[in-house]
């Protein structure tokens, strides 16, 4: 997980460590579990029954939904969709949002 160069939002931490505590206090039974492993990606992956590739990268938005849409090299477009912070990483999986710029 990156801890310390994903995106500051006013009501998430600005770090990895401080999404995560955020994250422990909306799903309670969660962060005795994550607290206890020392891989915190796949103790969340196995809690919410995801891949930990997906939880890397929902915790590296922390939480913020990034446009679905591919670049001309096919590279996954970088612009964040809004300000929603989804803590159910889960949900932040399944939604297909574009930015402004390819909703177009």
């Amino acid at each position: 997980m990156n801890d310390g160069s994903g995106p500051a939002h006013p009501r998430t931490g600005s770090t990895a460590s401080a999404f995560l505590a955020d994250v422990g206090n909306v799903w309670i039974g969660l962060w005795p579990s994550v607290a206890s492993d020392g891989d915190k990606a796949r103790a969340i992956a196995t809690f919410f029954k995801l891949d930990t590739a997906a939880v890397s990268d929902w915790v590296s938005a922390r939480g913020r939904v990034q446009c679905c849409a591919r670049t001309g090299r096919q590279n996954r477009c970088l612009n964040l969709v809004g300000t929603h912070v989804e803590f159910d990483p889960r949900a932040w999986v399944q939604r297909i949002d574009l930015c402004g710029i390819h909703s177009q």
